[in-house]
This record gives C-alpha cells, sequence and structure tokens, in this order.
C-alpha cells in the first residue's frame, strides 16, 4: 500500500500528471484500504464496529488490549509449576487432551444401551446422503455475522453473503 501511495504522490508532484495512471492507482489504493479495513473488521471479533467507522486510533488501541488480555504468557503443569517455553506448553496440551479423550473400551458406554432396541430407517440414512439446495446455503449465509470470519483464510462472511 505504501509503494502505491508514493506513486501517487510522485504522479501529483509532476509537472504533466498522467490522469489514467493516477485514477488506476487511485483505485488500487481504495481496495488496498479497504481490504485492510475488513482484515482488521474480521480480526476484532466485535459486532459494533459498523461499516465505514473511520475511528482507527480507538480501534487499534482497543485490539492491542484485546491482545494483551489474550495472550497466554505459560501454564501451570499438574506439580502447580509455571511452564513458560512453547515445545512444553504445546506437549503439555496434548497430553492432557490425550488423556481427557483416551478410550476406556467403551464398557460405560454399552451398559447405557443395553435393553434398547436400535432402529435406524433407510430415510435417515437417505436425509445424510442428499446433496445441499442453494437456497439451504444462501439461508445458512444470511443468518451469520457479515463482519466475522468463518475460517483461517480471513474472508470475511460479508464477501460470502454477496452474491
Amino acid at each position: 500500500m505504501k509503494d502505491t501511495q508514493y506513486k501517487l504522490k510522485d504522479l501529483y508532484e509532476r509537472g504533466n500528471p498522467d490522469v489514467v495512471e493516477i485514477k488506476k492507482l487511485e483505485e488500487v489504493l481504495k481496495l488496498a484500504k479497504f481490504q485492510e479495513e475488513e482484515y482488521w473488521k474480521a480480526r476484532s471479533h466485535i459486532d459494533w464496529l459498523k461499516d465505514y467507522d473511520k475511528n482507527t486510533a480507538y480501534f487499534h488501541s482497543f485490539m492491542k488490549g484485546r491482545r494483551r488480555r489474550n495472550l497466554i504468557r505459560g501454564i501451570q503443569n499438574f506439580e502447580r509449576r509455571l511452564v513458560d517455553d512453547k515445545d512444553n506448553i504445546i506437549k503439555m496440551v496434548g497430553d492432557y487432551f490425550d488423556e481427557v479423550f483416551k478410550s476406556n473400551g467403551g464398557e460405560v458406554y454399552l451398559s447405557i444401551l443395553e435393553g434398547m432396541e436400535l432402529i435406524v430407517l433407510d430415510e435417515d440414512f437417505s436425509r445424510f446422503d442428499k446433496q445441499f439446495e442453494e437456497e439451504e446455503v444462501l439461508e445458512a449465509l444470511s443468518q451469520i455475522n457479515p463482519n466475522k470470519t468463518s475460517g483461517p483464510d480471513g474472508i470475511t462472511n460479508k464477501l460470502l453473503q454477496e452474491k
């Protein structure tokens, strides 16, 4: 974006500016600013940030505070000691969830099902194989917040809702 700003400034300062080139660079700059704003809206996770809100100093201070609050500097292990290096934290989290979700052979769950007749109809299976209708997808998209992202790609739902 800065490179485009410098080129645009240089064109304005020339004695005989190229109007077509200026228009192209202004469009590129406008698109870059829009994309940056959309990125920060998605990162903010706040519903109150409306379209065209230009209070960027407040917004960026809000995001810095949020980042500080959400930063995990370390976690306590089972001996109540603080672990703060990344590799050990990753190992501890993995060990914890391995322990939580390890299988106990399923004996507990089988006892719950004793005496129950399990019936799954063919119609039930056919519903799982059915393709989504366009109307169903559009209805689901219309119900999500347009300023949030639905995945790690950073694309806002607003873009997905535009048809």
